[in-house]
């Protein structure tokens, strides 16, 4: 019988910090989204350095989107950026947003990371559509220029930073709101698009299809491969009616692919997120969990995750003792991992006539990719 847990979700941070993918070599931690049982957690990649000079961080979300306009430069070779339709739909919704003030807001952008200061700034803020950007437009108002902020760069840089870039998607979403993804051919919007989905008010439904259309142009941004396979075990997870056969098809796809080009600890969150997908689909068989745990083992020596993994079945099965013994050569391994003693003293604690609740805390690990709070 499968037994429930908490999932919590800390993807990476989207300005200040944490998963591990990289597209810069640093890791990452995250906030939380409960979906179901024992407890899941998205951890991000480190923080960046902060030039002292600048204001702002170097994000990974900047990253990721550099990586998918570098692409997008070939891409347009071929391809116009949107279909005469959609580029239709944008002039008519013009009428819905305030260009002249986004182009203020990335002037704005360029001056704190040059060293510049916000009360240095001034703003036209009479656009008639800014109330249609909503929290994203207050947000930004309230970090960017509140002056006790500043007086701690490190921690204006990570909120600052945050609602500029949530004031961007914020945009972005309603320049093609009404644009099909498919009439869709520009890489950046799309990129917004999703954070502004997994952040933002709307539904996370759509993140599979997003994914996949940015996929579609781009085959090789590895990045939202990952994005794809966490939306899709989000939506699992979640049992969104919408999720079909050839998503879960896709996913194991992109499992392949990314196991056979990762390596070390980038390969480890992969088996991990595969492992908790088995351990939640709907016709999982502890085989299957065992032969994934198997390989795991022999591609990544040493991995204390994969202990863990193996306590967590011993715990399933009432072997008390067996757990704690995997949980303790995982402590060696991992000793700064707060999660593994975290899971030895709840084990120590629980009647031991049954297997113990909510003792497990489940976490993926990537680097590179631009996550917050979900």
């Amino acid at each position: 019988m499968r037994k429930k847990t908490f999932i919590i979700f800390l993807l990476p941070a989207l300005f200040a910090a944490i998963l591990l993918f990289d597209a810069s070599k640093k890791e990452t931690a995250q906030e939380p989204l409960e979906i179901i049982a024992d407890q899941v957690s998205d951890q991000k990649s480190a923080p960046h350095k902060v030039n002292p000079s600048s204001f702002l961080k170097k994000d990974l979300a900047q990253e990721l989107l550099k990586k998918a306009k570098e692409k997008q430069t070939q891409l347009n070779k071929k391809k116009p950026l949107r279909s005469k339709k959609a580029l239709a739909n944008t002039t008519e919704a013009e009428a819905g947003h305030c260009p002249q003030f986004m182009e203020e807001v990335s002037t704005f952008e360029k001056h704190l990371r040059n060293g510049g200061k916000p009360e240095e700034f001034s703003f036209d803020q009479e656009c008639p559509h800014l109330p249609l950007y909503g929290k994203a437009y207050e947000t930004f108002k309230k970090v960017c220029f509140q002056n006790q902020l500043q007086k701690s760069p490190k921690t204006f840089g990570a909120m600052c930073g945050q609602a500029l870039f949530m004031l961007k998607a914020t945009h972005a979403e309603l320049v093609t709101k009404d644009t099909p993804l498919s009439e869709i051919f520009d890489l950046e919007p799309l990129v917004y698009k999703y954070f502004y989905r997994l952040f933002g008010p709307e539904k996370r439904s759509s993140l599979i299809s997003i994914s996949e259309r940015v996929l579609e142009l781009e085959p090789s941004l590895e990045e939202f491969k990952v994005l794809s396979l966490i939306s899709t075990f989000e939506a699992m997870v979640s049992k969104r009616p919408d999720l079909e056969k050839r998503h879960l098809e896709k996913m194991e796809k992109y499992f392949e692919e990314l196991l056979l080009s990762k390596e070390g600890k980038e390969r480890e969150g992969i088996y991990e997120l595969k492992l908790l997908t088995l351990m939640h689909s709907k016709n999982h068989s502890l085989h299957e969990i065992e032969t994934v745990l198997s390989t795991m083992e022999s591609e990544v020596p040493n991995s204390s995750t994969a202990l863990y993994y193996r306590a967590n079945l011993k715990n399933q099965s009432n072997k008390r003792e067996e757990a704690l013994a995997f949980l303790k050569k995982a402590i060696e391994i991992s000793p700064n991992e707060r999660r593994y003693q975290f899971t030895y003293e709840q084990l120590l604690k629980a009647d031991k006539a049954k297997p113990a609740q909510n003792a497990f805390v489940f976490q993926l690990s990537f680097k590179g990719l631009p996550f917050d709070s979900l």
